[in-house]
């Protein structure tokens, strides 16, 4: 199915603001559509065209702007198109007062991990000794996530978007991703150090 244009814009800012889509990449689509005037409206539009993207506190003020308008004027029902790709969420964290509720970081969506979890299903789950590992689906948005929990303390939750040719090579073939293939490339990825028990 052909996506809609404001669906397309939609989905390229979320890539952007959530960390998915490098400065310069997003550069290149504001420059190369500027049916995107439309979209953003022309002060908005402007701002962006007129940002020095290599100035990390005017493209902060920018990325703020564009997140409060995508959120006023696209809602969702859920936090799917807002988390990266690759999302960590520490438990550590999760009572942090001190959070930027703008801030499209890990840690600071952490405070929302439950308000993510609550809109997620499981679809299937590995096989012994791999049952850490699950295929969540968002009852919401129909995004699939492969989720993986960190077993040894329980403490630390990843999820990985999936795309739907992935999905269906797991629901078909049984045959999952390897993003989380075994549990020593997982604690490595995380890059966090387990005290052995």
């Amino acid at each position: 199915m052909v996506k809609d244009i404001s669906t397309t814009y939609f989905e390229e800012l979320w890539r952007f603001l959530r960390g998915d889509m490098s400065n310069s990449e997003f550069e290149e689509f504001l420059y190369g559509n500027r049916a995107f005037e439309a979209y953003l409206g022309e002060d908005l539009y402007q701002e962006a065209i007129a940002n020095a993207y290599s100035n990390e506190i005017t493209t902060r003020l920018l990325k703020e702007n564009l997140r409060k308008f995508l959120r006023k004027n696209h809602p969702t029902e859920c936090k799917c198109i807002e988390l990266r790709n690759f999302s960590i969420f520490e438990e550590a964290h999760i009572e942090t007062k001190d959070i930027d509720p703008e801030c499209p970081c890990e840690i600071c969506f952490n405070d929302r991990i439950e308000e993510l979890v609550k809109t997620l299903g499981e679809v299937g789950k590995r096989k012994k000794p791999d049952d850490w590992v699950s295929l969540m689906r968002c009852y919401k948005c129909a995004q699939y996530w492969l989720m993986a929990n960190e077993r040894n303390t329980g403490n630390v939750l990843c999820i990985f978007r999936l795309s739907f040719e992935q999905v269906e090579v797991v629901l078909e073939k049984n045959l999952w991703p390897k993003e989380f293939d075994n549990y020593d490339a997982f604690v490595e990825r995380l890059s966090i150090k387990l005290i052995a028990e």
